[in-house]
């Protein structure tokens, strides 16, 4: 196939790029203007939500496919919610747009399973479970993916939505990354027992799923894509132990972490204490995925959570 990728100099979208080009394919990769700086020739700087930059690769001639790994990916910092929705909102609606006018036949759109929102008590969240976004980055995806199906509802395009759970792996800039290195440099304090479980997926299995959705003769699916489930002690004792290192000190008791979440509502809107609360609480909680649909149609994640924690702190200390 000839493949558009969005996103292509990102986290995700780099090891697509390179997947699909050794599974045969001939690749076109679209990056951000600020990333504009790669080592090959079928590269073009495009601002996605700038409808006037993205016609320009209406020259580029008929594609097979586009991949739409691009957007505004994590949450740390001072990210506004006019700026997730100009990226995740009003680029994916362009994208789609130029699909449509490419003659894509396929068009996989990479979302999150953050647009289920939380509070699901431990319970599995499937595909079937009606999303609801908690905050500007969720709710920004979940517009994304409702604007790529208005844009080629009627169209002949086949439409795959990925929603992966957190991605883990070499060169992450997730809460897995920020934890790891909380752990290496002494930081790292317990809270709760740990038993509360987690689900994330490894940035080598979701180049593997986009290929599988390229291929699936489906139309108009949405799949959770998730590697495993570890408990958040586990998920500790794996990367101490990668890390050569012993967790000590105290232990912050759940109900006395809970009580102090409670005292502090009235100054939530602190920026600071906010940020803490929402830690705090994505720490706590419960946050698991199913990904039986996906498997139910043959694919199956070929990296474990604990191989890619593994693979993860072996590039962290490699690069230390």
């Amino acid at each position: 196939m000839r493949i558009l990728v969005t996103g292509a100099s990102g986290f995700v979208g780099s090891r697509t790029c390179d997947h699909l080009e050794v599974a045969g394919h001939d690749i076109v990769r679209c990056v951000s203007p600020r990333h504009s700086e790669i080592p090959t020739s079928q590269v073009y700087s495009v601002d996605l939500s700038d409808p006037r930059s993205v016609d320009r690769l209406n020259r580029l001639g008929s594609f097979d496919a586009v991949v739409h790994s691009a957007g505004v990916a994590h949450r740390f910092g001072n990210t506004s919610g006019s700026e997730f929705r100009r990226v995740n909102v009003e680029g994916s609606k362009n994208v789609a747009e130029l699909a449509v006018n490419l003659g894509a036949r396929k068009f996989v759109h990479l979302s999150s399973v953050m647009v289920y929102g939380g509070g699901h008590g431990g319970r599995s969240v499937s595909e079937d479970k009606t999303p609801s976004p908690d905050d500007a980055y969720s709710r920004s995806k979940l517009e994304g993916e409702q604007v790529v199906k208005s844009s080629l509802h009627g169209r002949s395009v086949d439409l795959t939505i990925l929603r992966p759970a957190p991605i883990i792996g070499e060169g992450s800039k997730g809460n897995v990354s920020r934890l790891i290195r909380a752990i290496d440099n002494g930081s790292f304090r317990w809270i709760g027992d740990g038993r509360n479980q987690r689900s994330f997926v490894y940035v080598g299995d979701v180049p593997r799923a986009v290929e599988f959705a390229l291929n699936l003769d489906h139309r108009n699916c949405v799949f959770n894509l998730v590697g495993g489930n570890v408990t958040v002690a586990g998920l500790v004792n794996t990367i101490a132990k990668g890390l050569g290192k012993q967790i000590t000190g105290f232990r912050v008791p759940e109900n006395l972490a809970r009580l102090s979440r409670t005292m502090s509502r009235p100054l939530r809107k602190i920026p600071v204490i906010g940020r803490y609360q929402r830690t705090l609480e994505t720490w706590m909680a419960d946050a698991v995925y199913a990904g039986d649909a996906i498997e139910s149609c043959g694919f199956r994640p070929a990296t474990t959570i604990e191989q890619a924690l593994n693979l993860e702190v072996d590039r962290y200390l490699e690069s230390r």
